[in-house]
């Protein structure tokens, strides 16, 4: 296991990125299992990477692993709007390459996924604001400019202060990120937006019922009429919610109900 974070306060008060590694999630950094206590030996060092004694680095510590590298992500409030990009074999021994991304929000996370061969990387961002970002890539180094992924729902997450996305194998779910509706970023929980194909429900008189949120990558809850049953079409678009996969008709269907789904080949 490998964990990184931010240790606070360090020399001339501030932050800098910390790492952890263990075995089994009990023992960490070559100690007996118990309760760990940090200690500046924990420290990453950025090796290159000039002014790395003056930066802060709060909260943006990413690491990468792939093919016995450690490809690591930060960003330095001093010198804001970048993502840098540091690589090693040991993630104790950190080389700094360059910037990855400019200009950028804070990285949070970046997972690898591959198709036919081709690896891509998928960069989560965000700006303690009420908006998530993300950057695409086919190569670790250097990542596209920031897309906006998406806002916040309402006045309960409407400080985004970290993400993480959510993968099965080479699928992506949906990203987890934590927020709150204080500006002091201290009342904060955690929320979920998950990636998955649009349901309409249309009734026998056209109307169109859509979910309103979600159970997990795969459950949606459609809010529908609840004094009767009705009948219609069942229409299924693919994940960016405009490609029409395919329709069928709607078995009478009432509120509480569950309607199970399948697309067939």
């Amino acid at each position: 296991m490998l964990l990184a974070g931010t240790a606070y306060p360090v020399e001339n008060g501030l932050n800098k990125p910390i790492v952890f590694t263990s075995p089994d999630g009990e023992a960490w950094n070559g100690e007996p299992a118990g309760v760990y206590t940090a200690s500046p030996k924990d420290l990453i060092p950025i090796g290159g990477y000039p002014g790395f004694e003056q930066a802060d680095n709060n909260g943006a510590n990413v690491f990468l692993e792939e093919n016995g590298k450690f490809h690591f992500y930060f960003f330095n409030f001093k010198d804001a709007g970048k993502i840098h990009h540091a690589v090693g074999g040991d993630p104790r021994r950190l080389e700094y390459q360059g910037v990855a991304l400019e200009p950028s929000a804070i990285v949070n996370d970046v997972k690898r996924f591959e198709d036919e061969g081709q690896n891509h990387y998928l960069m989560g961002l965000h700006r303690n604001g009420d908006r998530l970002f993300y950057s695409l890539s086919d190569s670790p180094a250097s990542f596209s400019p920031q897309r906006e992924l998406f806002t916040h729902l309402d006045e309960s997450d409407l400080y985004i202060v970290a993400l993480g996305w959510v993968t099965e194998g080479n699928r992506l779910l949906g990203v987890l990120y934590g927020a709150g509706a204080s500006p002091a970023l201290n009342r904060n929980r955690i929320f979920a937006r998950w990636l998955q194909k649009k349901i309409v429900l249309v009734d026998d008189d056209g109307r169109e019922h859509f979910a309103s949120w979600a159970l997990g990558p795969d459950r949606q809850m459609v809010k529908v009429p609840a004094e009767s049953k009705f009948q219609g079409t069942v229409k299924v678009y693919g994940d960016d919610g405009v490609t029409l996969l395919g329709e069928t008709l709607l078995p009478k269907v009432g509120s509480g109900e569950i309607l199970r789904v399948k697309l067939e080949e």
